[in-house]
């Protein structure tokens, strides 16, 4: 991944970013920590999917939240300061989480946490838009398989914590303390400050989708419909496995994990190929597996059939967030900071909303046609990409150096 670089400039970017990657398994962790914990909350607070999908929506509220606020931070602090205060942050938030003794005072840290968890997430894509332009398809891939490295340790964490008859607690107490020694890495860091990207406004978001409003939108809805069907895949997943097979073959947190695993090596793969292959056509490829085994898996009524294809989907879905995300490199450089931001953001509202919804159809319905439901926004997308295709297959593929960016551009260190 880092050979061949031609100068010890492009060396010393490709350095900065690696500081980025443990950092990244930390929102991928915690995104999770609903899917993987929700059954025992429900259990522990006495519940059903209705109130248990609570935990989820916070999340992803104060995911959304933060990241709308995202450039205007940039603006007031510099990248080392803004990444050592997220991290205290989101450690403090999830030990008060883990210490809650009453639901609605767990939810109120939780949004807390999900607002740490929209910084790690987006600035870390910001970084690498800002420093590969429009071939950033394989920096990203990279960057966003460390996050669900994050999201593979979490239902496995979480599992051996319950299954050996911890409290669901301490899924919260133990990504806590790993992040506290990245502070002190992120203290040291020399991260450049993004001084040039400029702040999130309605006026900003018209100016930016006036030149290319069918990509504008199109990638923003596409990025909306991909974050809420993997997140009701790792929010939903357990509780599928133990409400439609009487006998467990698998310990359904394994499920989970073996999704995350799919999506880490897919995220790695495509990463491979777009030094080859055209983004666009591996994420034609990757979202039509994707929309059919998510309509079929769950309706196909087999226990086998489920364990081997959700590891499956996951790999499916792998690249379809970086290579969607890498498409802000077409807008101008000043403006893909901010058009990366809103994505993020906006998206992170279909990870709220839809898995609130595929639970309530599970509560008061059939959980394995609930489950099928997560192929439709699926599908949505693939018409989308499929409109889109003029505007996006002639994206860079990655060959080479990565194209430098003019002098200055990130401003001072």
């Amino acid at each position: 991944m880092f050979r061949n670089l031609k100068n010890s400039s492009t060396r010393d970017e490709y350095r900065r970013i690696r500081v980025l990657l443990p950092l990244m398994v930390f929102p991928g962790f915690v995104i999770m920590l609903p899917g993987s914990t929700v059954e025992n909350i429900m259990k522990h607070y006495g519940f059903r999917e209705s109130l248990g999908g609570l935990a989820n929506v916070v999340c992803f509220l104060g995911v959304t939240l933060a990241i709308l606020s995202l450039t205007h931070l940039m603006k007031m602090l510099s990248t080392r300061e803004l990444l050592v205060g997220t991290c205290l942050t989101l450690s403090i938030s999830l030990l008060a989480c883990s210490a809650s003794p009453w639901y609605p005072v767990f939810l109120i840290f939780f949004l807390i946490a999900g607002a740490a968890t929209g910084v790690l997430i987006a600035f870390p894509g910001i970084y690498v838009i800002n420093v590969f332009g429009e071939k950033s398809a394989h920096g990203q891939n990279i960057l966003y398989g460390f996050a669900s490295l994050g999201q593979v340790l979490s239902p496995i964490v979480s599992g051996l914590i319950i299954n050996n008859g911890l409290s669901w607690r301490w899924a919260y107490v133990v990504p806590a303390a790993l992040i506290l020694p990245l502070v002190l890495i992120m203290s040291g860091s020399d991260l450049i400050n993004l001084t040039h990207v400029q702040t999130l406004s309605l006026k900003m978001v018209r100016l930016i989708s006036r030149d290319n409003r069918a990509l504008f939108w199109g990638l923003l809805l596409g990025v909306t419909l991909y974050m809420g069907a993997a997140s009701s895949v790792a929010l939903w997943v357990i509780r599928y496995f133990d409400e439609s097979f009487a006998k467990i073959i698998i310990e359904p947190h394994l499920v989970l994990a073996a999704v995350w695993v799919g999506i880490t090596l897919g995220r790695l793969l495509c990463g491979v190929l777009s030094h080859w292959v055209k983004p666009y056509y591996i994420l034609l490829a990757i979202v039509t597996a994707a929309t059919i085994f998510l309509f079929a898996t769950p309706l196909l009524g087999s226990q086998k059939a489920a364990l081997a294809l959700y590891p499956l989907i996951g790999l499916m879905l792998s690249g379809i967030f970086p290579m969607l995300v890498s498409y802000t490199a077409k807008f101008s450089p000043e403006h893909s900071g901010i058009v990366f931001t809103l994505y993020v953001a906006i998206g992170a509202v279909g990870g709220m909303v839809l898995p609130y919804i595929i639970g309530l159809f599970s509560q008061f319905g059939n959980i394995p046609l609930a489950m099928a439901m997560i192929g439709v926004p699926m599908l949505a997308l693939l018409c989308i990409i499929l409109r889109l295709r003029n505007l996006l297959g002639d994206h860079a593929v990655i060959v080479g150096e990565p194209e430098r960016l003019p002098p200055n551009h990130f401003g001072n260190h």
